[in-house]
């Protein structure tokens, strides 16, 4: 009885361990892809600023 409880404990804590690993790489390239869009908009007006 407590063996398969133990083993169902750990297949869902190994689901939430790769749910938060995809949570986050999912959140890592969208922090990513958000800082490179910032830094596209910081760079664009300095080029439009040259004459």
């Amino acid at each position: 009885m407590s063996d398969c409880r133990r083993s169902r404990l750990f297949s869902l804590a190994r689901l939430r361990l790769k749910t938060v690993s995809v949570a986050s790489s999912l959140l890592f390239s969208v922090v990513s892809s958000v800082e490179a869009v910032s830094f596209a908009g910081e760079r664009l007006p300095q080029k439009a600023d040259l004459p």
